[in-house]
């Protein structure tokens, strides 16, 4: 009885995830395809009676309010002195674009290495010599660890005692 109700189950998920494909929108297209399946209902760029939109310019105003805040509009503000029109274009790209550099025919330099201060090369000399991991500096490391992991639940503690002292 349980795979009879599986397979119920399983047979009407299928039917509602395929039916966006079989079913028309109010404008007679399919609600949804499948890419690279041409259909006659779908029609090509060439099939189409207007191609993508002309260029439309509008006209915005920008300004800056007393209080600093920069406002934008299509209609200029009457109480302002200051106002910058700018010219849109629907066919703009409003997405600026990274600037790729040039690539050079001679490779950098190597940058030069920063002055170290003395502790500084001192600690990368020590560093060079020593193994980073010493047994006795795990050793520190789990102490910290401990010390952080009870001082957080310390306080996570006194957090629950102030919650549960507003409650009463």
């Amino acid at each position: 009885m349980k795979w009879v109700f599986r397979l119920l189950t399983l047979g009407s998920l299928a039917i509602a995830v395929m039916f966006p494909f079989f079913i028309s929108d109010k404008s007679g297209n399919r609600m949804m395809s499948i890419p690279g399946i041409k259909t006659e209902d779908a029609p090509t760029l060439m099939q189409l009676e207007k191609l993508p939109e002309d260029e439309v310019i509008r006209q915005v105003y920008k300004w800056k309010d007393a209080q600093g805040q920069w406002h934008y509009s299509d209609e200029p503000p009457s109480d302002q002195s200051a106002v910058e029109q700018i010219s849109v274009s629907n066919k703009t790209n409003i997405i600026q674009s990274l600037k790729v550099p040039e690539e050079s025919e001679e490779p950098e330099a190597p940058k030069q290495a920063r002055a170290k201060t003395a502790s500084q090369q001192e600690s990368l000399d020590r560093l060079e010599t020593e193994s980073p991991l010493t047994l006795d500096r795990l050793k520190n490391v789990l102490k910290d660890t401990q010390a952080v992991k009870e001082l957080m639940e310390s306080r996570n503690a006194a957090l629950e005692e102030l919650s549960e002292g507003g409650r009463e």
